[in-house]
């Protein structure tokens, strides 16, 4: 349960075949390790035969520096290569060191740039009408399409790319505008840029244009990434923006947020049956937490996602009414607007926020834990915060602290992905020390 796997359930690949090691140990190998890859990986670049013996750690063994000095390296532009970088960015976010992560995903970046001819083509029609004829086909007819092994790690790294986008609040590196791009990676949009849908039972549906379950939750992060970059373009964009201006860049705001808002609203349209959960136990009585099952964890983890980009999408949606429109009527009516407007958003992000506790307590497996962490710290700041007049958290906020706490503990235990740091900033907003510790009984029992 709990998406362990049991140890007569492992294959012998998955058993160490030396001495048992203490934690120490396998972490000074797990650096050690990393430490040759990366060596391995500047060589690559550099463009030489194998790299020197002083650019590996000083501890490596023996074994190691004969393994590393005499391996074969990859052209810039491999496969290989590419998806070795997007792999070592994922081993710099386990332990949450931005500085690292970032500059490898800055390297990834680049080396997509070097073989872009291997994930889109060359030249691009140069009209916008061939170019919309191109959004409406795709990209299926190019016979340069790119392999399937860089079209994943291609995704890999969006996704990486959107989680450092968010969590540093900046754009992310990959333009969301470049359709050619996102469809040469499988991505399948309809002629104004909505995702296609993938339900039989939708009006619009088309076989040819359907999405297996892997490419719908791709188009989910192609869909995140545009929120990302719209919230880190609207944040503080008035402080710029002159009094003549202002009105103009509000309305632009709204109708981005709108388009947005209607470009989720079609990819959960589009979504087939396997999104749907299979089981949801409600909580008793309306005591206590429920849980929701998916059939396949990979479908749990999208729509623990999309929860938590609708509570984004809601937390940055421009006021309704512009100054202009607020001169013209009431001031009485335009609070009262901007009220009612509040008070459902509030409603709504505390719906999303309670979504993606349940499907965290639906025990999904560690492939689809690891992708929880931001939505369960969104959760908490949803659902923590509800105070009382004395000042003190009610019970119900209490109970969500304590489940979302336990849960993301339980990620950085079971798998070493870093939550903590997201923890303590949940501490942080709540006024409780930074060593608490929810009782695992009252939060997961």
């Amino acid at each position: 349960m709990n998406g362990q796997t049991s140890q007569s359930g492992r294959s012998k690949l998955e058993h160490w075949p030396g001495l048992a090691m203490s934690t120490e140990d396998w972490v000074r190998k797990g650096r050690e390790n990393y430490d040759v890859a990366v060596s391995l990986l500047r060589q690559s670049l550099a463009g030489a035969s194998r790299p020197r013996s002083s650019a590996l750690p000083i501890d490596s063994t023996p074994q190691t520096v004969s393994t590393a000095q005499g391996a074969p390296l990859p052209s810039t532009d491999s496969d290989e290569l590419v998806a070795a970088t997007a792999i070592l960015c994922v081993y710099e976010f386990l332990d949450a060191s931005g500085m690292e992560w970032s500059r490898h995903l800055d390297g990834a970046k680049s080396l997509f740039d070097v073989a872009k001819d291997g994930m889109v083509p060359l030249t691009l029609p140069p009209s916008p009408i061939s170019i919309a004829k191109q959004v409406e086909l795709g990209s299926e007819t190019d016979a340069r399409r790119p392999s399937q092994g860089r079209i994943a790690v291609f995704w890999n790294f969006a996704r990486q790319d959107m989680l450092a986008a968010f969590i540093n609040s900046t754009r992310t590196r990959l333009d969301t505008n470049d359709l050619p791009m996102w469809q040469s990676a499988g991505l399948r949009l309809t002629f104004d840029g909505k995702v296609c849908p993938s339900a039989p039972q939708h009006l619009n549906y088309t076989q040819d244009y359907a999405m297996s379950d892997d490419m719908i939750c791709n188009a989910l992060i192609w869909l995140m990434s545009k929120l990302v970059n719209f919230i880190a373009s609207s944040d503080g964009i008035f402080e710029a923006i002159s009094p003549l201006g202002m009105d103009f860049r509000h309305q632009a705001l709204i109708d981005e947020w709108n388009d947005l808002e209607e470009q989720f609203r079609v990819w959960y349209d589009g979504l087939p049956d396997s999104f749907q959960p299979s089981v949801v136990r409600e909580s008793e009585e309306g005591v206590g937490i429920g849980e929701t099952w998916f059939p396949r964890s990979m479908c749990a983890s999208t729509m623990q996602s999309y929860h938590f980009a609708r509570i984004q999408l809601l937390h940055h949606k421009p006021p309704s009414i512009t100054k202009g429109q607020r001169q013209l009527g009431s001031a009485g009516l335009s609070l009262a607007a901007r009220h009612t407007e509040y008070s459902t958003i509030l409603q709504q992000t505390r719906a999303h926020a309670k979504e993606i506790v349940s499907i965290g307590l639906g025990r999904a497996d560690e492939g689809a834990r690891v992708h929880a962490v931001q939505p369960l710290w969104t959760a908490g700041l949803v659902l923590g915060g509800d105070i009382n007049n004395d000042g003190q958290a009610s019970p119900e906020a209490d109970m969500w602290r304590c489940t979302i706490v336990a849960l993301l503990r339980a990620i950085e235990r079971d798998m070493g992905w870093a939550a903590e740091y997201r923890i303590q900033s949940l501490l942080e907003l709540w006024g409780l020390p930074h060593d608490w510790d929810p009782e695992s009984d009252f939060a997961l029992g």
